[in-house]
């Protein structure tokens, strides 16, 4: 029973129902650390400068905390597109979308969201012909329309639970308030990035974005509840170690009041055969602020399979945070895809 009492007002906090006027929202995230992630940053989109990519799909399924209850457990699906809409010698054009349904409790509580993006790369130095010395720049915008809804019929509070007999008593007045069972809000993101490739063919990113600009009201009562604004920064490099072999450091770091998130991250790269068939094997750790300090939240391993244009990754959260002694350990579980079409 105590178990789903601390579920519940997990699920309430992070779904945005949220009963204080300093209260704030925070947004979902993705443990798929090996990809260039839209979601995070509009300038992530592929630069056919460098891979003669036309068009690249994303799609994955994330369930999380299920071992605090299958009824509880977080469930986030996203589907990504990004198209190659101009380019020349020197620049190149992309439009994107983006679809994100995050759910929890049997879709009691749950988010729509579909975002539109637009970014614009430019080769700032380098050779036209082989990319040794090459520097590219990207700027992207987005806008993303969100819809934020719960059931309150299905939902029970902290109130509602009566400790003589340790059970829940949906007759006994919650004390909540709420004016709508559902809002839709628009977010504005921002976001540069920056590619260079060496006289090795090495290559190094980083990038910085500002999510939720206009921070807009998520609340279902008469507070004003703001989706705060998040900057990220991330670091990754891609660097041959021999012919069969690659390395593939990341670092991530969030910033969104009153919290911030750093993921450091360790991906090594394989060839399997003599065709285009690889295997990324990866660990991660995801380090985050809490009432009781800065902690150690999950320890992440990933691996990724890819032949000739697709890729199929899993990843999978260890929880070590003080929520382990509810999971017994289990984070979250997430599958993706991934297909990319070349350029005729």
């Amino acid at each position: 029973m105590y178990i789903n009492i601390y579920c519940k007002y997990i699920i309430l906090l992070n779904c945005f129902i949220l009963w204080s006027n300093s209260a704030f929202g925070q947004d979902a995230f993705s443990s798929h650390l090996d990809k260039s992630d839209l979601f995070i940053n509009p300038a992530n989109t592929n630069i056919p400068l460098i891979n003669n990519v036309k068009a690249k799909a994303f799609l994955s399924y994330r369930d999380q905390w299920n071992a605090l209850s299958p009824d509880a457990s977080y469930r986030t699906a996203f589907a990504e597109g990004d198209f190659n809409m101009y380019k020349s010698a020197v620049d190149a054009w992309n439009l994107s979308f983006i679809f994100m349904n995050d759910r929890a409790d049997k879709g009691n509580l749950q988010q729509n969201m579909i975002q539109f993006s637009t970014a614009y790369t430019r080769r700032l130095s380098g050779d036209k012909i082989n990319l040794r010395k090459s520097l590219f720049m990207s700027a992207g915008i987005a806008i993303a329309i969100n819809q934020v809804g719960t059931n309150f019929e299905n939902l029970w509070f902290g109130r509602q639970f009566d400790t003589n007999l340790l059970a829940v008593d949906l007759t006994i007045p919650s004390g909540e308030n709420f004016i709508y069972d559902n809002i839709s809000f628009v977010n504005l993101n921002l976001g540069m990035r920056w590619v260079f490739i060496d006289q090795n063919f090495n290559q190094f990113s980083t990038g910085l974005s500002l999510n939720n600009i206009n921070s807009p009201n998520i609340s279902l009562r008469e507070e004003v509840v703001s989706l705060q604004s998040k900057l990220t920064f991330f670091f990754e490099s891609i660097l041959e170690l021999n012919d069969d072999l690659v390395q593939k450091p990341g670092l991530q770091l969030s910033f969104q009041n009153p919290s911030f998130q750093i993921i450091p991250s360790y991906m090594l790269g394989f060839n399997i055969n003599q065709e285009d068939s690889t295997m990324d094997i990866g660990i991660a750790s995801r380090i985050s602020n809490s009432y009781s300090g800065v902690i150690a939240d999950s320890i992440i391993l990933l691996l990724g399979l890819s032949n000739k244009g697709y890729r199929i990754g899993f990843s999978f959260d260890f929880n070590v945070s003080p929520l382990s002694q509810f999971t017994n350990g289990n984070g979250a579980l997430e599958i993706s895809f991934d297909y990319t079409l070349p350029t005729n």
